[in-house]
């Protein structure tokens, strides 16, 4: 029996929702095969990781498409290069063009900007159909096209149709568009999955839903890979990040004006891709010297840096619908988190004081330098034991991959005799 899974962040891309199915699939793929639609990355993309694929089971069959002009155009702009960290633009005139049309024009893509890979899914997912007998359509996202595709999949086949949310879609949009869109993808799909109770009620509040249509399944970590990897220690007092930091509604900026204020030693590091103005602020108030940024890293590195950290920085989400992935791993790694809110809805700030897993503080200088000063100390004197629980025993069968692997088992087999 296969599965159709039409996703667009799919290994060798590196992301939330991308290493989440691939860490689902490894599961599913037990019993049954799966086949999966999603695009052929550009190798400058910034979460280009082809050691991903090394872990996708044999029998997933992957099928590649165009994703779109523009996603070419800025992509296959960066130079090539064999090690996977951080890639510099080349800063040419016709690049700097380039990226400004590029951003004049996003606001035309709707759902996303992935948009325009649905000609080229269609054309293949139609060509899939004919030419093999699936019993399920799933589709992942953000991004939201992934779910367009599946409509018309869906359309075409009558098959039964699982969509999965990393993050909510028109519940975080101010677009009417959005909403009236995902209004009638809604009402083709037989199962819908969020990651969070929270996004699940504001689901059955906002479209005429059963109860059991909507399903939580959140994102989880890797038990093995958190046992497997050792740590990358420092002698100094590390503050680690791990994701792409960016100036947006959750930017950066206040944690870092909280740093100029210690005065013990201490180091930064950063993984992923940030944006040029969290360098330039750095720069600005001369902090540049205590902060490193890796660029792009491998997940084992990612892990073994989470492992080592003496404190893992995490920024919480406003509306109450969503929780960075990062929290379960940062959670599996053993060491304390120090949280940084924007408001009392929160989903991840109520899980790290629930479970005791660090300080939950707010988006404000003075309270994230406190925080920072309060964990070194507990560091200094090695009482971070004795402090918080930094045990797995608490959360192991609801947020281990494995564990939702089955529940996601159990979701296919409901869809499938109903």
């Amino acid at each position: 029996m296969k599965i159709f899974l039409c996703a667009y962040s799919f290994p060798p891309i590196s992301g939330p929702q991308s290493l989440r199915w691939l860490k689902l699939i490894k599961y599913i793929s037990k019993r049954w095969n799966v086949d999966v639609l999603t695009i052929n990355p550009a190798k400058g993309y910034g979460r280009y990781s082809a050691d991903l694929l090394k872990e996708v089971p044999s029998n997933v069959r992957i099928f590649r498409t165009y994703p779109g002009i523009m996603h070419r155009i800025v992509y296959s702009r960066y130079r090539n290069s064999s090690s996977i960290r951080y890639q510099k633009l080349k800063n040419s005139k016709e690049e700097r063009i380039l990226r400004k049309i590029y951003r004049a024009v996003l606001h035309i893509f709707i759902p996303d900007r992935m948009v325009e890979w649905l000609p080229f899914a269609l054309r293949e997912g139609k060509k899939l159909l004919n030419e093999n007998k699936y019993r399920l359509i799933i589709s992942s996202a953000f991004p939201f096209s992934s779910h367009i595709v599946a409509f018309f999949l869906k359309r075409w086949s009558s098959l039964p149709w699982i969509a999965d949310y990393g993050d909510p879609w028109a519940l975080c949009s101010s677009s009417p568009l959005d909403r009236k869109i995902e209004e009638i993808l809604v009402r083709s799909m037989d199962r819908i999955i969020v990651t969070t109770e929270e996004t699940r009620r504001g689901y059955l509040s906002c479209y005429p839903l059963s109860e059991n249509k909507v399903i939580v399944i959140p994102q989880g970590f890797e038990e093995e890979l958190y046992d497997r990897i050792k740590p990358i220690t420092s002698d100094n007092f590390m503050i680690v990040f791990t994701g792409n930091l960016s100036y947006s509604a959750r930017g950066p900026e206040r944690l870092f004006d909280a740093l100029t204020m210690i005065k013990e030693d201490f180091k930064m590091v950063i993984t992923g891709y940030p944006s040029p103005n969290v360098v330039d602020y750095i720069k600005k108030i001369g902090i540049n010297e205590k902060v490193e940024f890796t660029g792009f890293i491998p997940q084992e590195e990612v892990i073994a840096l989470q492992k080592g950290a003496s404190v893992l920085v995490s920024f919480g989400w406003k509306g109450g619908y969503q929780v960075p992935g990062k929290i379960f791993e940062y959670m599996a790694a053993r060491r304390p988190i120090l949280h940084i809110t924007y408001d009392e809805k929160d989903i991840a700030a109520k899980i790290i004081k629930n479970y005791n897993k660090g300080i939950v503080v707010e988006n404000d200088p003075i309270s994230i330098y406190e925080g920072i000063e309060k964990l070194y100390s507990l560091w200094k004197r090695d009482e971070y034991e004795e402090t918080f629980d930094l045990s797995l025993d608490d959360f192991l069968d609801e947020f281990s991959w494995k564990k939702l692997g089955e529940r996601l088992e159990r979701v296919i087999e409901d869809v499938l005799v109903s």
